[in-house]
């Protein structure tokens, strides 16, 4: 650092460091941090607001010199602001999406004039850019699908299967679909095979407890993964029922199977071992 101004800034940053971790620890990582104030330095010469930090480092950026950051936000030095950090971040996540599609593709053209809609609406104000994150990434993976496969414009049955996958996705894609029967007539319907869901995400389960039992691993996160995973395919409970443990209350029976007390209800799950667990895999 060429100033006296700045070797007194990261000093005083230095002391307040050793106040919040370890001696030894702020020692070994305070030179970790002096890239960043010396690209403070080098580019205002000063501190700068935080929404001039947020353009030029970016949120994830940001995110790794917290302490830094926080220092400079106790001593007043910078004013943080949650929700710029925010639409900066979703900013960001947006232009990785429209990067996720090959430039100069018909599917790169759509999802840009889609973009271009989008943000049109969020300068009105009628769409915030969290929505319009939102709506982007389901409309890139189902054009994602369709150069794949040679397609230039989703057509019906596409839009089936992607939505047999994701049927999560139904909303999010709604507003993706009314534009693409607007602008190029696809005459496209949004529609949800229950069956054909339910049929698809069984087997999903069924071919994950396999690779599990195939895995030849017995750990408790083995097993942790393996009463999730036969809650949800055995006992049709929604995976964001299931998926974490801590919410369980488990006990044995003599054979070693498991008994998963939930909501008030008892579950039976076989162990891996299991006769009964093998056949109804097999079938």
């Amino acid at each position: 650092m060429s100033s006296p101004e700045f070797v007194e800034i990261f000093h005083r940053f230095g002391v307040w460091l050793i106040g919040q971790i370890p001696a030894k620890k702020a020692a070994l990582t305070i030179h970790g941090y002096f890239p960043f104030f010396y690209e403070i330095e080098k580019r205002w010469g000063k501190i700068p607001s935080y929404e001039q930090l947020l353009v030029h480092f970016t949120a994830e950026g940001l995110r790794r010199v917290r302490l830094p950051m926080r220092w400079l936000s106790e001593t007043l030095q910078v004013s943080i602001n949650a929700m710029e950090r925010e639409i900066a971040s979703d900013r960001r996540r947006i232009a990785a999406i429209m990067a996720s599609i090959p430039i100069e593709t018909t599917a790169a053209k759509i999802l840009n004039s889609y973009n271009l809609e989008l943000q049109s609406r969020i300068a009105a104000g009628r769409l915030s850019i969290r929505s319009a994150r939102l709506a982007l990434r389901p409309a890139a993976s189902l054009l994602a699908s369709c150069e794949k496969i040679g397609n230039k414009l989703p057509k019906q049955n596409t839009l089936d299967s992607y939505l047999l996958k994701t049927p999560g996705q139904k909303a999010s894609i709604f507003g993706f679909i009314k534009f693409l029967n607007r602008r190029y007539a696809t005459n496209l319907v949004i529609q949800v095979n229950a069956q054909k869901t339910i049929l698809l995400r069984r087997k999903q389960l069924e071919t994950e407890l396999i690779r599990l039992l195939e895995s030849g691993k017995c750990d408790d996160t083995f097993e942790e993964k393996w009463i999730s995973v036969s809650l949800s395919f055995f006992h049709d409970l929604p995976w964001r029922k299931v998926k974490n443990l801590k919410h369980f209350s488990l006990s044995t029976d003599a054979d070693g199977n498991f008994l998963v007390s939930l909501s008030g209800k008892t579950y039976f799950v076989p162990h891996w071992n299991f006769r009964s667990c093998s056949s109804q895999l097999e079938n």
